[in-house]
């Protein structure tokens, strides 16, 4: 059995083989011209798996575990650490101002990056730290070079294709290559959340959230929020009490609520995770399902 994937060169064909014994697939590159080889038709291409999602703590003795795939899945004892991060694809640890990140399983080694860190974010493709309110951040593998963003910064956040500074309480953003230029988005600000899609901002207690371009009006969400975290689908606020309430799709869309008692919170696009007391619980699906209790004894958590 023969199928092609025509890539974005128009003289490169990418053909894959497979005989009827066998279900492993083999690759190879084969110059031909141009639309391709008589018989062969062009195939979806084989994707890679979806990374499984990924639910971290750390303990009251700082011991950072990670769980991978369902919410009982068994937890993997990492490391100590100060601060911790997930995403689909790193996990990043900072000890005593050290900051190491693995990449890929688990059980990956771990890769020491720099030190005097204060605080970092970690994507797939970039990581970024303070150090002394410089901000640094690298795109690509875990020995690409540093690129100095911004200094006098005292807070950030970043996605896969944007950074968000504040400085003296006024926020910019910058989207696509780190050299791209800082937009100035607003003031007031004591806290951001950014992804691809949407900007969320704190100002005085008050949520407001730009969706699109960074050029975009601002829609006031709510208010009386102590703090908040955002998907690019999901938006969740912490209030008085400690309630939490989520709002999922569109800016308008009702809240609801979700529990009280609450700490800490994390979000994903079908993941809700709270530290209610020193307990964690996530949630998995609609913002109606049940709660899970995935581990007590815990200081801080995380999910991707």
């Amino acid at each position: 059995m023969i199928g092609a994937f025509q890539v974005p060169t128009y003289n490169d064909i990418k053909l894959w083989f497979e005989t009827c014994s066998s279900s492993v697939l083999g690759d190879s590159w084969v110059p031909v011209t141009f639309p391709g080889v008589p018989g062969v038709l062009p195939a979806t291409p084989i994707s890679p798996p979806a990374a499984l999602p990924r639910i971290g703590v750390v303990d009251t003795n700082q011991l950072f575990s990670v769980k991978e795939g369902a919410v009982t899945a068994n937890w993997t004892s990492e490391t100590t650490a100060d601060q911790m991060q997930l995403s689909p694809g790193r996990i990043g640890v900072l000890q005593g101002g050290v900051l190491s990140v693995k990449e890929g399983s688990v059980t990956a080694p771990w890769v020491q990056e720099t030190n005097g860190v204060s605080a970092f974010r970690i994507t797939d493709n970039r990581i970024a730290v303070l150090q002394g309110g410089v901000l640094s951040v690298k795109d690509g593998t875990l020995n690409a070079p540093w690129v100095q963003e911004a200094s006098g910064v005292s807070s950030f956040d970043m996605s896969p294709n944007r950074i968000a500074v504040v400085q003296g309480g006024v926020l910019s953003v910058k989207e696509g290559p780190l050299d791209a230029n800082w937009v100035q988005l607003t003031n007031g600000v004591s806290s951001v959340h950014v992804t691809d899609n949407r900007v969320g901002v704190l100002q005085g207690g008050v949520l407001s959230i730009k969706e699109g371009a960074l050029t975009s009006g601002w829609v006031t969400e709510t208010n009386g929020v102590n703090f908040f975290d955002m998907s690019p689908n999901r938006v969740a606020v912490v209030g008085a009490g400690g309630v939490l309430s989520v709002k999922e799709g569109s800016l308008y869309a009702g809240w609801v609520t979700e529990t009280t008692g609450v700490s800490a919170v994390r979000v994903t696009d079908t993941r809700i995770g709270v530290l209610q007391g020193s307990t964690v619980s996530v949630k998995e699906g609609s913002l109606y399902a049940g709660w899970t209790q995935v581990s007590s004894g815990d200081t801080a958590l995380d999910l991707s």
